[in-house]
């Protein structure tokens, strides 16, 4: 189930409604059926830790895959089990730097992931996650589909 939540500093959180007067709504805001599989995916993390350090263990071999095979073609940044890959051989700090990046050449590698089975986010500008689901199988036949791509 996708759900989504943020938080921040208390004197800011007081500012979103219906404490303040800042609106935030979502798809699934409030969804109950969401907010359930969040609450209980938040539950099963709690009582498996081991799960972040396979989670960004299998992401560090994604990203390796991209640097080795692309180079200094693209520009990964890597966060623990986030990633986001750009297609510009110049570091991606900011959304200035983050839109110069290639887009042709992103559609062109998505295209190709997708034909191959995978499936990415189709923009150049969300990131890239993992799941415990995902095997170590599902890592490895990724990380050959990603050597395989040449621009």
């Amino acid at each position: 189930m996708p759900v989504g939540a943020y938080g921040g500093r208390a004197d800011i959180m007081q500012m979103v409604s219906p404490l303040g007067a800042v609106y935030q709504a979502g798809t699934l805001t409030g969804n109950p059926i969401a907010m359930t599989a969040g609450i209980k995916t938040l539950s099963i993390l709690k009582s498996h830790p081991e799960y972040y350090k396979v989670l960004n263990s299998n992401m560090q071999k994604i990203a390796t895959a991209m640097k080795e095979a692309w180079g200094d073609k693209v520009s990964i940044n890597q966060v623990g089990s986030l990633l986001s890959v750009f297609f510009t051989n110049k570091p991606v700090v900011d959304y200035e730097s983050a839109t110069s990046s290639n887009l042709e050449q992103f559609t062109k590698c998505f295209n190709y992931l997708l034909d191959n089975g995978l499936y990415i986010a189709p923009s150049q500008y969300e990131s890239w996650f993992l799941s415990v689901a995902h095997t170590d199988e599902d890592i490895a036949r990724t990380c050959q589909i990603i050597k395989s791509y040449t621009f």
